[in-house]
């Protein structure tokens, strides 16, 4: 396995990027002459040469210029070519959309926070499935920028993000999974689980006395068989859970997703006393269900959801995860990293992952009586 790491960075870069930081900083202003080469080599700990090679890329790069039996000087640059540009990708159905989905706000507003603002520039780009390098890597490259934090679909393959360290892009992935099938070709990841959160809110159900229980998901979701693994284990300590075919109901997601099928949940002659939504647009779809019907949440129906995005939506606070923090540390986490990164260090924890909290609220009651 290949990780990237500040070895394999030329020196010539470390140089390039001491002398760019030490103008960001204004330890030398603009029009103002630069130490000789030999000064700042010693400064840096290199060959001069090294540090000759770092000033031709600030030279190209317009930010030094070069006179000749003078010296370098410092050009009067715009701000933008003294920061880092560093490129949030986002699958097209959570950037493009008339309302564009919450958890984007979250993740940029972490990596805000963790990113100087003197230092970095923050863009956004989507791409559509099976074009990733296509829709973003060339303009990437055109443009300069050298770190992308990456929330992936699950078609991303290695070849694709390979070429984006290839070209000089470090990238870091964020999301609500890892495949670790990636790792040989990212910089790093940030990632989350809905695990612990799936199996406290299960045992809570099962606690208050819960017997009749149903999850929602997706046929297509990543997290499908990590649940169905930890739900097998509740079936063999519960034999009321029945069944993986009584327990889950999965819509079909390969397009457009039908959330009016979840109304035949309340069409079984048993009916469910709880439900456990896979995210914020079933819960919502099952409160509108429920109103329609006359079944008042929670005391006919206890709801809890895993991810939800949009806390504040629901009549009763919901039981689930608080998703949009989550996502905010996520990405503060993994913009702090790719920081390091495009500064020549070296990551100690390449891959993290955050387990997902549950805010109870009051949607969970003990089911009503026969």
């Amino acid at each position: 396995m290949h990780m990237t790491t500040a070895q394999d960075i030329p020196r010539f870069k470390f140089a390039e990027q001491r002398i760019l930081k030490w103008i960001r900083t204004g330890k030398f202003s603009p029009g103002s002459q630069l130490p000789n080469e030999q000064a700042m080599a010693d400064e840096l700990g290199m060959n001069h040469r090294t540090v000759r090679r770092g000033l031709e890329e600030l030279v190209k790069a317009g930010i030094v210029e070069k006179r000749p039996r003078v010296g370098n000087f410092v050009r009067g640059v715009r701000p933008r070519e003294l920061t880092d540009s560093i490129v949030l990708a986002c699958p097209k159905y959570k950037l493009d959309l008339p309302d564009q989905h919450p958890a984007i706000g979250a993740i940029i507003s972490g990596m805000c926070r963790a990113l100087d603002r003197r230092d970095f520039s923050v863009g956004t780009m989507s791409y559509a499935p099976g074009r990733l390098w296509d829709d973003i890597g060339p303009t990437l490259v055109e443009r300069g920028v050298r770190g992308m934090i990456l929330f992936p679909q699950r078609d991303i393959t290695v070849e694709e993000i390979r070429k984006f360290e290839d070209a000089g892009v470090r990238v870091v992935l964020i999301g609500e999974t890892r495949d670790i099938s990636l790792d040989s070709a990212v910089s790093g990841a940030v990632t989350t689980t809905i695990m612990p959160a799936l199996e406290q809110i299960l045992q809570r159900l099962i606690d208050v006395g819960h017997r009749r229980i149903v999850m929602t998901t997706y046929m297509l979701s990543p997290h499908r068989r990590s649940i169905e693994q930890l739900v097998r284990k509740f079936m063999d300590r519960y034999e009321f859970l029945g069944t993986p075919d009584d327990f889950f109901f999965a819509l079909p997601n390969v397009d457009k997703v039908d959330m009016s099928r979840l109304d035949r949940l309340f069409t079984r002659q048993v009916k469910p006393t709880a439900i456990i939504a896979h995210d914020e647009v079933m819960l919502a779809e099952l409160f509108r269900i429920s109103y329609r019907r006359g079944i008042a949440v929670p005391r006919q129906l206890s709801l809890a959801g895993l991810s939800n995005c949009t806390p504040l939506m629901f009549p009763v606070e919901v039981a689930s995860t608080n998703t949009l923090r989550c996502l905010q540390e996520m990405s503060e986490m993994a913009a702090r990293r790719l920081a390091l990164l495009l500064d020549g260090k070296r990551l100690d924890e390449p891959f993290l992952r955050l387990d997902e909290q549950v805010i109870w609220g009051q949607s969970i009651v003990p089911p009503p009586a026969p």
